[in-house]
């Protein structure tokens, strides 16, 4: 065999071989627990999300029952996002717990920064800040808060008055 024959036989092999490697990486597929915990890290994300738009209506559609029914967490919320311009909420996730194929536990730290809207006539204040450590219990396929132990994000103690 000479060699210009034998060059489209090694272009041959060099393909087959590429056709052959790209074929045998299989994707694998996350476990059910993984997944369940990549869409409580969303959940998670999309409350701090929400929380940081001021977006009560959608806050309390990421909120299952017995949270969801507790007037004091409205009451809360609403008077907060009245009195600040803007609040900065930041959520991290420590560690995840399988309680039940529905529902997780979620320990994590919260801090929140709240940004006084302009008092008539007044000096502004500085910010007001608050932080803590909570339990977060979520339910469902697609997870959503039903309980908080602990410091709760959702009626925080400012280290000061946070708003006029």
């Amino acid at each position: 065999m000479n060699r210009s024959s034998s060059a489209p036989l090694i272009l041959l092999a060099v393909a087959l071989g590429c056709a052959i490697a790209a074929c045998s990486t299989t994707k694998t597929s996350l476990s059910a627990q993984a997944q369940l915990v990549a869409r409580v890290e969303a959940a998670i994300k999309e409350l701090q999300e929400q929380y940081n738009r001021r977006n009560q209506t959608r806050l309390a559609s990421l909120l299952a029952p017995p949270l969801a029914d507790d007037p004091a967490v409205a009451e809360a919320l609403t008077a907060l996002f009245r009195r600040a311009d803007s609040v900065r909420a930041q959520f991290v996730i420590e560690r995840v717990w399988l309680l039940d194929p529905d529902t997780v536990r979620v320990d994590l730290h919260w801090t929140l920064r709240a940004e006084p809207a302009p008092a008539a006539g007044g000096q502004p204040e500085g910010p007001a800040m608050a932080a803590g450590t909570a339990r977060f219990t979520l339910t469902g396929k697609e997870p959503r808060l039903a309980a908080v132990q602990g410091d709760s994000p959702f009626n925080p103690a400012f280290d000061r008055p946070p708003l006029p």
